[in-house]
C-alpha cells in the first residue's frame, strides 16, 4: 500500500516510468514517464511526461517540478532511489519487490 499521507480533496501524482507502454526496464536510463493523479479513490492519467535520459539529478527536477509524490519504476540505482527519498519521492521497483522478499526484510533500505 502506498503510504504518503495526501489531505483530503487533494490529487496525490504517481510517476510511471514508461518503455513502450510498460514500466521502463530501469529507471536510470528511462526517458519518460505518465503521470496519474490519485484523488480519493479514482485514478486518472493526467499526461505523459519526458524525463532527462541524461544527469540523474535533471531526472529528479523533472519529477519534482511535476509534484510527482511517488514513483513506479523497474530496477533503481542506489544513488537514483536515496535521492527521490531525500526529496520525499516514494519509490517502488522491481528491486523493492524481489529485494524486500529475497532477504526477508521490509524494505531495502534497511539493507544500507
Amino acid at each position: 500500500m502506498i503510504g504518503t499521507t495526501i489531505a483530503s480533496g487533494k490529487a496525490m501524482k504517481i510517476a510511471i516510468t514508461d518503455w513502450n507502454g510498460r514500466i521502463a526496464p530501469v529507471f536510470d536510463s528511462a526517458r519518460s514517464c505518465r503521470l496519474y493523479s490519485l484523488k480519493d479513490t479514482e485514478i486518472v492519467f493526467d499526461r505523459h511526461i519526458e524525463i532527462c535520459a541524461g544527469q540523474l539529478l535533471d531526472k529528479i527536477a523533472t519529477l519534482n517540478s511535476n509534484d510527482v509524490q511517488v514513483l513506479i519504476c523497474g530496477a533503481i540505482s542506489i544513488q537514483a532511489e536515496r535521492c527521490l527519498l531525500n526529496f520525499g519521492v516514494e519509490v517502488y521497483s522491481f528491486s523493492f519487490a524481489v529485494g524486500a522478499d529475497f532477504w526477508g526484510v521490509d524494505s531495502p533500505q534497511t539493507l544500507y
